[in-house]
């Protein structure tokens, strides 16, 4: 297996527990904490970064007008709010990895287009790969732009879709040898509007051969244009849809994929997952967040023939379950990004990322469900028949944006389950071995849990039982890796397992952790998600298991798709 798609074999990872079918509760616990001093910078940074988004921006005008304030961004870089984990010496605020996910959440607690931008600025923006390559011309020409705090973008997806192999927009060299020229198109590329500097992938095409790499190219050069995307939600947020006619690329500003650090490989990786974390976890988590203050609002307030609406079953229920999903988020996330060694934790970036897209549709759906005609309608509507003008319609726009970017959700899955499952082709593959033992784990068991959680601890060791066997089963089934690929529902749904294993996992650490600390909170939060996240478990298990017979999806997509084919049955 190649170190792109390499799991640690041990250290602080979720991926031993599912390998081995076991708990390996001392991998999950201690949960991870920030020093105090890193800590603190994170509390001030992110108060000041409140204020002044607060201050600045209107949301309910950038979301009418799909345009932030003239002049936002640039105060957003001198202010050194694009740079939140760069160093100060350049001018950044050295954040850590969690640190800079709370800003970016801070700000999209106002405006998730603002909070966005944060998070592509500061994880998808190349700048972030200097830290990882060798000495040589590309990092220099990094470092230099970090310096100036330059506005930058990765320029990936093309018009034909982001999942194809290889790039479309091709690098020719020219006559001279000196330089590249760029030629084709690229779409919903982050800050790719307003960016000085793009990371373009696309076909370095000398010598009469192709290779895969990344050309850096300044968007003053003539033959650049591009016009900004206006999306359902994250109305302002700066994605251009951009065109290279003939840009003009130094050939020293090229790198081959693979080619120049091939150590640096899981580094890199690792620092896409974390920049599609801030852009997509920030906001969900601070909508999520969100939903539970406009929720408390509405029970305390309304009353149904003369009962408080919080003491009806339904409601208590909706409310419980909204405030344990936030509660697992972040605890998800926390496990994810915190401490030394992301590169290591590549797989539960993922999982901790499409986990908390999932989470953060429950809760402002069933949010929007539980407003009523205060939900769903806008502000405007809102303030014009005196209702209290809770933004919950523009937020749930922009709770449904999140599980597009970075690829879509169901993709995310299907792609990670794949390279999950690649370590079991060949020789040195992991071996499965259920004796008691055989693993050499040592026998640790959760200190402070309550004795349900307890309980849920033990179903989340037979889960993971089956998933190892489950896992070893797909590959058995599948002995060709290439037909594997194939099997592209069956991968999904076992990397949404997956997700919800090891985010269990983490829930129940961090309850674990703070069992002394807040009076059993953490605890009945823990109980309640594990005990929604098992049932969720179970139903994957049963679309999961091989079915003797089932529809013929393929035959009806078909026929649909054939001309006049099911037309008086769908089309009429």
């Amino acid at each position: 297996m190649s170190s792109e798609t390499a799991l640690p074999a041990g250290g602080r990872s979720f991926v031993a527990s599912l390998d081995t079918g076991r708990l390996h509760w001392d991998r999950l616990a201690p949960f991870p904490t920030e020093e105090p001093d890193v800590e603190q910078r994170a509390d001030q940074l992110v108060d000041e970064l409140g204020t002044f988004v607060e201050d600045r921006v209107d949301p309910e005008e950038t979301d009418r007008t799909a345009a932030l304030p003239e002049g936002f961004i640039e105060e957003l870089r001198e202010r050194g709010y694009l740079s939140l984990r760069q160093d100060p010496a350049v001018g950044g605020h050295g954040l850590s990895a969690y640190g800079a996910l709370r800003a970016v959440a801070r700000a999209a607690t106002w405006s998730a287009p603002v909070g966005q931008l944060l998070g592509v600025q500061n994880g998808v923006a190349p700048l972030e790969l200097a830290r990882f390559l060798p000495a040589g011309s590309v990092r220099d020409l990094l470092e230099d732009h970090i310096a100036r705090r330059t506005i930058a973008g990765w320029a990936d997806t093309e018009p034909t879709g982001q999942n194809n192999s290889r790039p479309g927009l091709t690098g020719t060299l020219t006559e001279d040898g000196t330089a590249y020229l760029l030629r084709g198109q690229k779409i919903f590329i982050g800050s790719g509007n307003i960016a000085e500097l793009l990371a373009v992938t696309g076909l370095q095409v000398a010598d009469g051969e192709s290779r895969i790499a990344v050309f850096f190219a300044d968007t003053r050069q003539p033959g650049f244009s591009a016009h900004a995307h206006e999306f359902v939600g994250a109305k302002g947020l700066p994605v251009g849809a951009l065109t290279f006619d003939d840009v003009r690329v130094p050939r020293e500003h090229v790198l081959v994929v693979g080619d120049e650090n091939p150590q640096a490989a899981p580094q890199t990786r690792a620092m896409g997952i974390v920049g599609r974390i801030y852009s997509t976890s920030g906001p969900a988590l601070a909508i999520a967040r969100l939903c539970l203050g406009w929720s408390e609002d509405f029970v305390s307030r309304r009353l149904i023939d003369g009962r408080g609406l919080a003491e009806y079953d339904l409601i208590q229920r909706l409310l419980a379950t909204s405030f344990a999903d936030v509660f697992a988020m972040d605890s998800a996330l926390r496990w994810a990004l915190i401490g030394p060694g992301l590169a290591d934790r590549w797989f539960e970036l993922v999982l901790a990322m499409n986990g908390s897209r999932a989470a953060n549709w429950r809760v402002v759906d069933q949010t929007v469900s539980l407003l009523g005609g205060e939900g769903i309608e806008t502000v405007r509507s809102k303030q014009r028949r005196g209702a209290r003008p809770l933004p919950v319609e523009r937020f749930f726009r922009d709770a449904r944006l999140i599980r597009t970017i970075g690829n879509v959700d169901f993709q995310v899955d299907n792609v990670t389950a794949r390279q999950y499952l690649a370590r079991f082709y060949g020789p040195g593959a992991p071996q499965l071995d259920l004796r008691p033992g055989a693993d050499g784990r040592e026998a640790t068991e959760p200190a402070d849990l309550s004795p349900a959680n307890v309980e849920h601890r033990g179903a989340l060791d037979e889960q993971l039982r089956w998933f190892a066997e489950a896992s070893r089963d797909l590959v058995r089934r599948h002995p060709d890796p290439r037909e594997l690929a194939a099997q592209e529902q069956s991968l999904a749904l076992l990397n949404r397992l997956a997700g919800e294993l090891f985010t269990a996992g983490a829930t129940l650490a961090r309850a674990s952790q703070l069992a002394s600390d807040d009076g059993g909170a953490s605890q009945g939060l823990a109980d309640i998600y594990l005990t929604e996240a098992l049932r969720r478990v179970d139903d994957l298990r049963r679309r999961l298991r091989p079915a003797i017979s089932e529809p013929d999806y393929a035959k009806i997509s078909r026929d649909f798709l054939a001309p006049d084919a099911l037309g008086s049955l769908t089309r009429s």
